[in-house]
């Protein structure tokens, strides 16, 4: 099911689902900024060189471990779960969205809106089982299981 990686671990994609009940296996693509009709140049160039890192929350129980990411903004089928020797990331890309109706040239005046490329990684403890990590995205937020050996 896994890839093996340069240092010899187990790469696992991570099945994302839109449903409880509908699973889908993506090899997700990372696209370039969205169009945006009239707006200046500027706009979609005020995006971070680096990476930004998505907010996350971690609970757990007898049997799973939960994660949620706020990734508000973001299609699912832009973003991409990877696990690997113990480490979950999370990646892709949040676009930046122009406002509906643009008059005449837009400028920014302010944004604290994460936008661009963006990806946390998560350090696991042992005991978890990679082959069925599950994630839902609904609401703006990623939510994965990773279930617990018994």
């Amino acid at each position: 099911m896994g890839d093996t990686n340069k240092a010899g671990g187990r790469h696992h994609h991570v099945i994302l689902r839109k449903q409880a009940i509908e699973k889908r296996h993506h090899k997700f693509v990372i696209k370039p900024h969205v169009r945006a009709g009239e707006a200046h140049p500027e706009y979609h160039q005020y995006c971070p060189g680096e990476p930004w890192e998505p907010t996350v929350n971690i609970f757990e129980d007898n049997r799973n471990y939960y994660v949620t990411a706020s990734l508000a903004g973001v299609e699912s089928k832009l973003i991409d779960l990877d696990y690997c020797d113990n480490i979950l990331t999370i990646s892709g890309y949040c676009p930046t969205s122009p406002p509906p109706k643009v008059y005449g040239t837009l400028s920014v005046r302010h944004m604290e809106i994460d936008h661009g490329r963006f990806s946390r990684s998560l350090v696991l403890p042992e005991d978890t089982i990679p082959d069925e990590i599950e994630a839902i995205c609904r609401t703006g937020q990623l939510m994965i299981t990773i279930p617990k050996k018994c």
